[in-house]
């Protein structure tokens, strides 16, 4: 459930740095099938979309963080679980699995993971607050050409 939160404010902070509305970049974020190709999405968005400087690196250091926790939880549900019989001991091993690779999971290690989500959520929320608020006030924005379509009678 955390991870599903996680992806849809990362939906909503490509709407604020796209300046296309939240439900918009929603839609554009998940329409990748794959976690790492939904950050890509949104790592391009920022590069192209905002200036460097302070703001933009906060922003990369979110994704950052999140494509980290995605990461995580990509390595516990495609590696390999074990338990040891003699303590119920839970343990999970990357694959392809090499002996003496496992590592211990914990609850408290399952508890920080959820913690560490929802504060990166939360600070998620308040930078796409700051996108939004800020709009209409291009100095975080790269400034570009206005685009001209194409003429009707060449074709791309």
């Amino acid at each position: 459930m955390e991870i599903a939160n996680l992806e849809l404010f990362l939906g909503q902070m490509l709407g604020g740095v796209l300046m296309m509305g939240g439900n918009s970049g929603q839609i554009i974020y998940l329409s990748s099938r794959s976690a790492f190709g939904r950050i890509a999405i949104l790592e391009n968005a920022v590069e192209l979309a905002l200036v460097p400087g302070p703001h933009r690196k906060v922003i990369e250091k979110l994704v950052s963080r999140a494509k980290a926790i995605l990461q995580k939880r990509h390595d516990l549900i495609h590696g390999m679980w074990l338990q040891r019989k003699a303590t119920g001991e839970v343990l999970t091993a990357k694959l392809p699995y090499v002996a003496g690779t496992e590592v211990p999971i914990s609850e408290q290690y399952l508890t920080d993971m959820i913690r560490d989500i929802r504060n990166l959520i939360d600070e998620i929320k308040a930078q796409t607050t700051l996108l939004f608020e800020a709009a209409d006030r291009l100095e975080s924005r790269v400034k570009r050409a206005t685009p001209t379509p194409p003429a009707a009678d060449k074709t791309l």
